[in-house]
């Protein structure tokens, strides 16, 4: 039955009630097609329109290769913005728009016409070699793609991009910087990085601006007119919204320490003074106003040293301008996550350089315990180190420690070196990287590892920088991200140098042995490369 015909530009005039109750139908008023509602995201469109009372939307969308329906989570109302999301790229998509009232009568709008334009030509090479959406966490697959070259040639193309079960790209975001830590927000909208010392972007569905915050080491020429200053030094590597809708970041500060390590090979090398870089976990309100910070260098040893410890790398060179009469200066501890626990009292860090995560009381600033080697550690700080319980392998420069839903600790174990300052590291052959989960007993002080994936034995990859592994919730799977594979002209990785980067990012299950249910690759001819800095699963592109 035809209960109204809508005349829009791009629509078949065409529009289907249903109903399995008694009762008049909602009814739809001025709707319109806006097929190009943002620039920065190709693949979607936004319709608006009223009904004659509240109503929720769903939609109905067809490629001409397969069928599907959305729900959009648009709370009841009688005005309605609807983005439409999850279109494919080069198709020409039929969509139809259905409210449904407070007692389940529905209206159906006629047919939409969506085309999409195909994806740009410098858009990351995608190759999906393994799906079995039977077996795999449902959802999109989120990752930002970062381009590099061995010519260090220069491009002005960020991505972050949206994958379905299959490989095919849903959504994409073309930014106008670097994006990293890609993660959404309780609100439904995305927050992302930008260069270490930010700006820090929040930013909708559609790609439009919502906030930036900037740092006091921010450039001048990034920030915009509105953007909210936080007086910190950096916001790098990763953030982390909490329940309030704070925000729990990771800064920095450097200090200058007497009678410092020089060497990590040579034992009896001189010490000398140095400027120390140390991390500093902030947390701050959406207003920019810097409520708590946890300072590392007075909580753990500043003169403990790991492998790459005493390296000063290039993006510090930069935020940090050095005159030549000033004192070398040490990445110390390098931290790269932080997490809340569900209390919001503990914070978890990574701390790459050390080869170590620790687990500090937020509110009083205590140490509860560190996950890592052994070695190194001066007396007041032995009591804190876990001690191994069975079969277990050390995490070493590792990434993204999460908490799971059964209280363990998963995280990325990179595998650089496997050794400590002036032990024989392990060679680029033998190096491997893995997903890892440890059960900590907080009363004994012990730990014990229960499960991996990537271990020797397993199908042996090597990612010396990034790196993720998210515990998923529905079936238990873990999401492992390789984003920063590097490897020589014959294939074999390197641990050190420019090299070729690609990418690898699979979903596994947690059986003995795992099975892959998922396997995506991101590689280019040489000197194109790609890396990834971390990659999520969400449920749908909408809230």
């Amino acid at each position: 039955m035809y209960r109204r015909c809508l005349c829009v530009v791009g629509v078949v005039a065409a529009a289907v009630a249903t109903s399995n109750c008694q009762g008049s139908l909602p009814e739809m008023q001025e709707l319109q097609l806006d097929l190009a509602p943002s620039e920065s995201v190709p693949l979607a469109a936004q319709v608006t329109f009223r009904t004659d009372r509240p109503t929720t939307v769903e939609l109905e969308i067809d490629d001409g290769q397969q069928s599907w329906t959305v729900a959009t989570g648009v709370a009841s109302s009688d005005s309605h913005v609807v983005p439409i999301f999850g279109l494919r790229p080069d198709r020409t998509h039929m969509v139809r728009v259905m409210v449904i009232d407070d007692r389940g009568r529905r209206f159906t709008s006629g047919i939409l016409e969506v085309e999409t334009d195909p994806l740009p030509e410098d858009f990351p090479p995608i190759d999906v070699r393994i799906s079995n959406p039977t077996r795999m966490e449902p959802g999109v697959t989120m990752f930002e793609p970062t381009y590099r070259s061995m010519d260090d040639e220069e491009v002005d193309d960020h991505f972050l991009v949206a994958i379905d079960a299959v490989g095919e790209v849903v959504w994409y975001y073309r930014a106008e910087h670097p994006v990293s830590d890609a993660r959404r927000l309780q609100n439904g909208n995305l927050l992302y990085r930008t260069g270490r010392a930010g700006p820090l972007y929040e930013i909708d569905m559609l790609g439009n601006r919502v906030s930036e915050w900037h740092t006091n080491r921010t450039p001048e020429d990034q920030i915009a007119p509105d953007s909210i200053h936080v007086d910190t030094d950096t916001l790098h590597h990763e953030t982390f919204e909490t329940r309030s809708g704070n925000i729990v970041a990771i800064s920095t500060e450097l200090r200058t320490y007497d009678n410092y390590p020089t060497s990590d090979s040579v034992v009896d090398a001189p010490s000398a003074v140095s400027e120390v870089l140390g991390d500093v976990i902030i947390e701050f309100n959406p207003q920019g106003e810097v409520l708590r910070e946890m300072r590392l260098l007075d909580i753990l040893d500043p003169y403990r040293i790991g492998y790459d410890s005493l390296d000063w790398g290039g993006a510090w060179r930069v935020l940090f301008p050095q005159e030549e009469e000033t004192y070398p200066r040490r990445d110390w501890a390098h931290a790269n996550a932080v997490i809340l626990d569900a209390s919001e009292r503990y914070a978890i860090v990574s701390l790459r350089h050390q080869d170590a995560v620790v687990k500090i009381d937020w509110h009083n600033e205590e140490l509860v315990w560190i996950l890592g080697n052994h070695n190194g550690w001066a007396p007041q700080w032995q009591d804190y180190l876990l001690q191994p319980k069975g079969e277990l392998l050390w995490p070493y420069h590792q990434h993204a420690p999460m908490i799971t839903p059964t209280g363990t600790i998963l995280l990325f174990d990179n595998g650089n070196y496997r050794a400590s300052p002036f032990e024989e590291p392990m060679p680029p052959s033998e190096s491997f990287s893995r997903a890892v989960e440890y059960q900590i007993d907080e009363e004994t002080m012990e730990v014990s590892e229960v499960w991996s994936y990537g271990k020797p034995g397993d199908e042996s990859f090597f990612a010396r920088f990034l790196g993720d592994a998210d515990w998923m919730p529905l079936t238990g799977n873990v999401l492992i991200n390789y984003g920063g594979l590097v490897s020589d002209e014959t294939g074999q990785p390197i641990v050190d140098g420019p090299g070729h980067n690609w990418v690898r990012i699979l979903e596994v299950t947690r059986d003995d042995p795992p099975e892959e249910v998922f396997e995506l690759v991101i590689d280019d001819e040489p000197p194109r490369g790609w890396s990834v800095y971390r990659a999520e699963r969400l449920l749908s592109l909408y809230p």
